[in-house]
This record gives C-alpha cells, sequence and structure tokens, in this order.
C-alpha cells in the first residue's frame, strides 16, 4: 500500500508540501498537480484524492422532474454516497434550449467536474449527449441504456426486465394482455413496449392494437388505458411501464368495476414504496434505485480521476416481486 513517504518520492514534491496539501490547505498549483498525479498513479485513498480535489458534481433534470415517481430514491443515494466523499452536490434544471447554452460555457477547468443526468425525454438526452462528449465533460445517465457504447450509464437492462414481467403474466395463461406507452417521447417506454411485443412473438401470441397503443402524448395515458379495458374482449392481463402507471390503472378499473386480479392482473416495474401498500398490493420488478444513485457517483469519480478511462456501463440486478395483484 503506498503511504506519504512514496507520494514524497515520487512527486518530488517536498514533505512540508504533501502535508500542506493532505490537510486541505493551499498550495502551489504546479505542486497539487504532481501531487495528485503521483496519487492517482498509486491508488493512494481514492476517497481523500476526491475530497483533495474538491470537486463538484450537477445532478442535470428535467423541468418536469417532479413526476418522475423514483427521482427521490436515487437522489438520495447520490447525495448520500457524495456527501461521504466530500463531493459538493448541484442541482441544475436543463430542458431544451437551457442544454445548449449551460454547455455552451462550461469551463472544464473550473470547480464543476462531473454530471450525472436524471429522467430526461429522448430528445434532450441526444442533444445533452453530443454538448457532454463535444465539451469532454464527463457524465453518467441514470436509469438509461445506450445502444451507443460510448455513452456512460448505470442502469438496469430494460428490456430484459419488461421481457421477464410479460412473459411471467404469459406462463400464469394471460394471452390478452394491455399495455401503452409513448416510445417516440421516453427511451426507458420504448425498451420496454420492445420488449412486450417480443415477449409476445417469442410465446406464439399475436400483437393487437387493441390492447397495445403507443401513445403520441403523455397525457393521453388515462383514456387510453380506459379504452383497453373496455374492449371484448376484456384483457385478463396489464403490463404497466412503471409503478405510476399502474397506480392510475387500478383506479380506472375500480371505477369501471374490475376486480384486481380475479377479472384482471396487473403487474409493473419500479417497485415503489407505495407499492407495497396498494390495493391490492402491487406485483412489480424490484429496481434498487438508491444503489444506481451511489453507483453513479463512484463511477463519475472513475471518470474524473482515470483520464484513460473513456466509459463506464454498469448493470444492476432486478428482482421480481410477486403481490396480490397477480395472485
Amino acid at each position: 500500500m503506498a503511504t506519504i513517504d512514496d507520494i514524497v518520492r515520487v512527486s518530488g514534491v517536498s514533505r512540508s508540501t504533501v502535508f500542506r496539501f493532505l490537510s486541505g490547505r493551499n498550495v502551489r498549483p504546479d505542486a497539487k498537480r504532481a501531487i495528485i498525479d503521483v496519487m492517482e498513479q498509486l491508488n493512494y485513498k481514492t476517497d481523500m484524492l476526491v475530497k483533495q480535489q474538491q470537486i463538484t458534481m450537477e445532478i442535470s433534470i428535467s423541468e418536469s422532474f417532479e413526476s418522475y415517481s423514483v427521482f427521490a430514491q436515487m437522489l438520495q443515494g447520490i447525495t448520500t454516497r457524495a456527501d461521504a466523499k466530500g463531493i459538493k452536490v448541484h442541482l441544475v434544471r436543463r430542458t431544451g434550449a437551457q442544454i445548449t447554452e449551460d454547455y455552451q460555457n462550461w469551463h472544464v477547468e473550473g470547480e464543476n467536474k462531473g454530471v450525472i443526468v436524471i429522467g430526461k425525454t429522448m430528445q434532450d438526452e441526444e442533444m445533452e449527449t453530443k454538448l457532454l462528449v463535444e465539451h469532454g465533460i464527463p457524465h453518467i445517465y441514470i436509469n438509461r441504456m445506450f445502444e451507443d457504447d460510448g455513452v456512460s450509464c448505470v442502469s438496469v437492462e430494460f428490456k430484459k426486465v419488461a421481457y421477464e414481467m410479460v412473459s411471467y403474466l404469459i406462463q400464469k395463461g394471460n394471452t390478452l394482455i394491455g399495455t401503452c406507452g409513448n416510445p417516440k417521447k421516453h427511451r426507458v417506454e420504448r425498451d420496454k413496449l420492445e420488449a412486450y411485443r417480443q415477449a409476445l412473438k417469442d410465446h406464439g401470441l399475436p400483437l393487437s392494437s387493441l390492447y397495445y397503443r403507443e401513445l403520441e402524448h403523455d397525457e393521453d395515458m388515462d383514456d387510453v388505458m380506459r379504452d383497453i379495458l373496455t374492449q371484448t374482449p376484456r384483457p385478463t392481463a396489464y403490463f404497466t411501464l412503471c409503478d405510476s402507471h399502474a397506480m392510475k390503472l387500478l383506479s380506472i378499473a375500480q371505477a369501471l368495476g374490475i376486480k384486481v386480479p380475479k377479472e384482471l392482473e396487473v403487474a409493473s416495474i419500479d417497485d415503489i414504496e407505495a407499492a407495497a401498500f396498494l390495493k391490492p398490493t402491487l406485483t412489480t420488478m424490484h429496481i434498487p434505485f438508491r444503489k444506481i444513485g451511489s453507483m453513479a457517483v463512484d463511477a463519475l469519480m472513475q471518470l474524473i480521476t482515470d483520464r484513460d478511462l473513456a466509459c463506464v456501463r454498469q448493470t444492476v440486478h432486478h428482482e421480481m416481486v410477486i403481490r396480490d395483484s397477480t395472485i
């Protein structure tokens, strides 16, 4: 294990200067750079290195982040981990033209060193990714998987998650399974709907426009869910793309007098805290959002402190939680 003596020897900086740096006091810029380079090279107490570099991390969110049901869990994971590492966190709303304006004014040598991106539309994600890469800004996307292997992200494999849940409903004997989402606007919804279609195909079931709907506008969801549930024959199961959608679906089913799970089985993805307290309790895929937030901080720090590292892509495990809505 590397010691302070090793840092002094390799960096060529005096012992007193190294101690001043480690105690958080100012040292000459060239000495600071030499010490940091050697600490990175020798992997000397990584958390201490992060604190000494006074790293500030931005969390880039959309204007409508309040509607993102799992945001609080991810934010808790991020802030808890960042606080433990001595990293300052700034929450920044970026949508549309604001994305371009902010990154054009980004100063690479300034206080801000990296960005974690959460909950954007596909259009904004593509714009933000282009600018982050162009400006050489270390960044991590949370809860997204990208086709481009050069985009750093921490997420579950949503196609796999959705495929397993739809297959579960099929294996229970359901052949008419409703679902809807907005694949043109939301990357995650696109991936989940693709998995729904693939699961039906692999199990020899046809894709029916009576039960499968692609939304033009998010605001249409309630009406589309209601229309799906009033088709003849009525679906025997419904796959919602997230738990907040499931809450809408359960409310609509109740208003229509449809009994869950006796007449309609409902399964979802996320496992938000409310899922265990709904009536009936909700079958869903557990996604460890706090863990994802914590991992994103570590991944971003890797990109910041290791100049040779171009990209970090980490996949997180998921787990099916079977509750009353499918029993």
